[in-house]
This record gives structure tokens, sequence and C-alpha cells, in this order.
């Protein structure tokens, strides 16, 4: 339970969630099973992909397709350094070695120009990009298929906060390259954990199932590969699936939230919501701001029983991945200034109207 009078997130579970479940545990089969099967099938159609393979978490997701593609030891997979910890880390448990890529200052998804930089930099060492969208903005991907297809590097992408969000080419979040994607308590679609992969390769879906499922086939106890569990139980399905079927109510609510956002941030001073690329389409999971006066805003929020959430803290400051001779000044500057707001269909316009005339009322103080 939050402490806040407004959280930054709430989800609901709706009475056809409740439904679901309840057909589960009517039915004793708890484990992976119907729901799952309907789910991935329902899934696969909306994206329009051969194949959805669901995963016990989307960080689960992005380690197995990190094992499941062909990288060798020494090879390098770049990603964004302003981002949620998960993709770095699949990164590091496979072979490959990850490296970091500055963001866009405006959409605070990976930066096109300082990907080419560092393709350059590393000689040929960068064999997959595995991008991140952010907070429901979209990378840019004309332009990060254009660099990786001049120098023949292969594409993934960690979705997991932009489900149901549209690139600048109009194509579909998930529907060109093998995607992550999450079912987190606070996501679009969500079950409490839980996540997918969804992709058109054959081999790569083959790989991906085998590893979720103790590398086990063509008989039970028969195990062709060492693997792990990273299966998803019917309960977290059903929860998903009702939520899937709700997407649209859900996308509207949230659509109107930002609306409300905008018009009442619209012509504040200092205040910069997160940009999207042209002809991109938001998946509209959080709403984000940056200011110079973070400090003030954030502090005038929490005295008021707001609660909010900064962006992702930098891959190249956590101690793991650390590379204190290194900069990267983009990032530090959106992790000094950007401010998370509350985002969820059930907050209401009088909600965001109590919250944006406090963020006004700090920023001109």
């Amino acid at each position: 339970m939050t402490k806040f009078k407004i959280p930054v997130a709430n989800p609901v579970l709706s009475q056809l969630a409740k439904k679901y479940v309840n057909q589960v545990l009517d039915s004793n089969w708890i484990s992976s099973g119907k729901f799952c099967r309907i789910f991935e099938e329902k899934m696969a159609d909306y994206l329009g992909v051969k194949h959805v393979l669901t995963m016990c978490s989307g960080s689960a997701a992005c380690y197995a397709l990190c094992q499941a593609i062909d990288v060798q030891e020494g090879d390098c997979i770049a990603t964004n350094n302003v981002t949620y910890v998960a993709t770095a880390n699949a990164i590091h448990f496979s072979k490959a070695k990850p490296v970091f890529v500055e963001p866009d200052i405006n959409t605070y998804c990976m930066q096109i120009e300082d990907l080419e930089r560092v393709i350059n930099l590393l000689d040929s060492k960068v064999k997959y990009v595995f991008y991140a969208d952010i907070l429901g903005s979209t990378t840019d991907i004309i332009r990060l298929e254009e660099v990786c297809n001049r120098y023949g590097i292969q594409i993934i992408g960690d979705c997991c906060e932009s489900f149901s969000a549209y690139y600048n080419d109009e194509s579909r979040v998930g529907s060109k390259h093998t995607s992550c994607f999450s079912g987190y308590a606070n996501k679009t679609v969500f079950s409490g954990e839980g996540g997918w992969i969804s992709t058109n390769d054959d081999e790569l879906a083959e790989k991906i199932s085998l590893f979720r499922g103790q590398g086990q086939k063509g008989g039970t106890y028969n195990h062709v590969i060492p693997a792990y569990n990273f299966r998803l139980t019917d309960m977290q399905a059903a929860i998903l699936l009702a939520n899937f079927e709700e997407l649209e109510q859900n996308l509207a609510e949230r659509k109107r939230v930002f609306a409300a956002y905008n018009k009442y941030l619209g012509g504040a001073n200092n205040i910069y919501p997160q940009a999207q690329y042209p002809n991109s389409v938001s998946s509209h999971w959080m709403y984000a701001i940056s200011t110079p006066n973070k400090g003030k805003i954030t502090a005038a929020l929490e005295a008021a029983n707001i609660e909010w959430r900064a962006l992702f803290k930098p891959m190249n400051q956590l101690p793991m991945y650390g590379a204190p001779n290194l900069l990267f000044p983009a990032s530090k500057c959106l992790y000094d200034s950007v401010i998370v707001l509350p985002t969820y269909p059930s907050l209401t316009n009088l909600e965001i109207i109590y919250i944006t005339d406090i963020i006004k009322r700090s920023d001109d103080s």
C-alpha cells in the first residue's frame, strides 16, 4: 500500500480479470496452461507476428532473448545508457558486453548520432543494438535501421514501456524486430509480473521456448540444453488477458491524462514535457517533464503527498557498469532534471489540476 494521497501508479483489477482468475482457480490448473496459450495467440495477432512467447517477467524476457541470439565472447551489444537496468543485465549475463549510448535529450530514447559514434569507436565489435523505448516514447526507428543496415548490425527491442505504441515509420511496436515486453503491475497491460517476447524468427522462437522451459524437448524429462524455468502461470496470464481485452478503454483514459497534463502545464516556464518523434505514437505509459527546478518541484509534490519518480539512473553511474572516465552529459542532464508524474487511467482531471498547480507555483517561486 502506498503512503501517498496520489500515487505515481494505481493498477486496478477489473471484474473481467477476477472472472478469468476464478476460472483458473476452478480449473485447478494454475501453472502455465490455457490462458497462456490464448494470450500468446491473441497477442501475436495484435502485433502481426508469427510467435509470442510468455515469460515470468519482462526482465526474464530480456534475459532469454540475449541467451538465444548469436553472440560470442568479446562481442558488444549497444544499449541505452538511460533505461531500466534489466536491459544491461540481460546483456551482461550473455556472452556479450553491454556498451552504452547517450539519450536524446527530448525523447529520452537512444540518440542515434551517439550510437554511430560508439559503433565506429568499437570498430565492428557491435553485433546487436538492444534499444529501449522510454516511458512510452519510441525510438527513432527509421534512423536506427539506416545505421544498423549500413554496418550490418542486428536490432532487438526492449519495448517493456511502449506496448501499443507506433514508431515514426508508423509500424506497431514489436511487429518488426524481435522485442521484449513487461506485464509489471504499473504497465498498460499488467499482471503484477509477467512478460512476453514477439518474433517472426522461427529458429529464435524455438530457442527461446527451450530456454524458458528447462530445455525440455521431445518428452517429459528429456532436457536438451541447460536452461531455466521462465514460464508464466495461468493465474498471471488470466490477468494479462483481461487487461489486454480492455486495452482500448485503458488507452483512452491514459490519453485523457496526457492531454490534461499538456493543457494545464501549457505555457509554464521551465517545464518541458517528454517529446515524441514526428509520426510516432506514444503508449501513454508515464507522463514526464524536465525542468531546471526539479528539487523545488519534487519537494513541493512530496509536501502535498504526491508521489513522483526520477528517470532511471544512468548505467555508467551504477557500480557494476561504472565508467568514471567517460562523460555522458545528456544522461546526467536528464537524470538531474526529469520528473515522472502520476499516470494511470483512474487519475482524475481535478487531481491533475491539483498536481499541475503545485508544479507551476513551485516553478514560479
